[in-house]
């Protein structure tokens, strides 16, 4: 562990030589720092916590220093959006330059998105797993950006579908095989049934 600590502190240094303007990954909960830290290998990083206080809750920086740097908030989702608004308010107050999100689902319950058009954030990064509310989102625009997974899915659907059509015929079948298989179960989609 001495070891990859070492590595990861060498990595954090030259990022910084490289661009001394590279972003800071900020995890706005202990859960979140430890869930995808280790996919932020060489940024440097900033975990905060939330604690309750009375009429509410309440977010502290546990690690790193934001003063002068740009900031992307990284989380796995948004509800109603109070931790990630608590965080980049208080990523400001410290003296960050810059504060963006990505959050690979925005449910934003009750509208709350309308809550991150406020300046507290000069880009929000969802994706489209939430159709409806990215849909929403990309015709709000700024400061919400969305970002498509097609390009993640479509490599396993067509997978799946190729590994399903080999099945079928007794063999492995070609990725050709597969496409026309996709195409064919697609014919249907859209149009009305009489």
């Amino acid at each position: 562990a001495g070891g990859e600590k070492a590595a990861a502190a060498a990595l954090r240094i030259a990022r910084r030589k490289a661009d001394p303007n590279s972003a800071s990954i900020c995890f706005p909960t202990e859960r979140a720092a430890k869930r995808f830290k280790r996919h932020f290998q060489g940024f440097d990083h900033i975990i905060c916590t939330v604690f309750a206080k009375k009429g509410g809750t309440e977010v502290a920086i546990m690690e790193g220093d934001p003063k002068g740097r740009k900031v992307v908030i990284v989380d796995d989702v948004i509800y109603s959006g109070n931790t990630l608004i608590g965080a980049a308010q208080l990523l400001r107050s410290k003296g960050a330059l810059w504060v963006g999100a990505y959050v690979t689902h925005g449910i934003f319950t009750h509208d709350s998105w309308k809550r991150f058009a406020n300046g507290d954030f000069d880009q929000v990064m969802i994706t489209d797993s939430c159709p409806e509310q990215a849909l929403r989102l990309k015709q709000h625009g700024p400061p919400f950006e969305v970002l498509s997974l097609a390009p993640l899915i479509a490599p396993i659907v067509e997978e799946e579908a190729f590994m399903a059509y080999g099945k079928e015929q007794g063999e492995m079948g070609t990725i050709e095989n597969a496409s026309q298989r996709i195409l064919r179960l697609g014919e249907g989609f859209g149009r009305s049934k009489m």
